[in-house]
C-alpha cells in the first residue's frame, strides 16, 4: 500500500509539471521549411483564404500583404517582414528562425507561423493568442 501511494504521488507530481516546448517545425518534402529567409518568403507568397471564412483572403506579394473580404480590398500594401521575433520583443532571443511575421506602418502586428507548406498556413496572432488557418488559393 505504501508503494502504491508513492507511485500515485510521483505520477501526480510529474503530470503537473509545466514543460514548455517549441512548436514542431513543419517538414515539406523532407526539408525543414524554416531553413532560410528566402525559403519561407518564397513559400508564403500568394493568396490564402481563411479556413473558417473563405471570403476572407490574405495575399502576400513581395514584401507587402493585402487583405480582401468578398473580393473587396480592405487593406492594401501593408509592409511585412519575416524575423526571429516580434519587433516589440527585439531583446528576446529566439531559436524560431523566420517564424514571425511583423507588419508595419499603421497596422503594426505580429504573427507566429505554426505551420507553412505548399497548401497550408497556420499562424498565431500574438496579441490575444488567436490561431488563424489559411488554405492556399489556386490561381487560374
Amino acid at each position: 500500500m505504501k508503494y502504491l501511494l508513492l507511485v500515485i504521488t510521483l505520477s501526480a507530481f510529474y503530470s503537473c509539471k509545466d514543460i514548455k516546448t517549441e512548436a514542431p517545425m513543419e517538414i515539406v518534402s523532407g526539408e525543414n521549411t524554416f531553413t532560410s529567409y528566402a525559403r519561407v518568403h518564397g513559400l508564403i507568397q500568394g493568396s490564402w483564404s481563411n479556413e473558417l471564412d473563405p471570403e476572407s483572403v490574405i495575399v502576400f506579394e513581395e514584401n507587402t500583404t493585402t487583405n480582401k473580404y468578398q473580393g473587396v480590398i480592405a487593406l492594401k500594401g501593408v509592409p511585412y517582414a519575416l524575423s526571429t521575433n516580434c519587433k516589440n520583443e527585439a531583446k528576446a532571443t529566439s531559436t524560431a528562425a523566420f517564424r514571425y511575421i511583423n507588419t508595419s506602418g499603421n497596422y503594426s502586428e505580429c504573427y507566429y507561423i505554426l505551420t507553412l507548406n505548399e497548401n497550408t498556413l497556420i499562424m498565431e496572432f500574438e496579441k490575444g493568442n488567436i490561431t488563424l488557418t489559411y488554405l492556399r488559393l489556386i490561381e487560374d
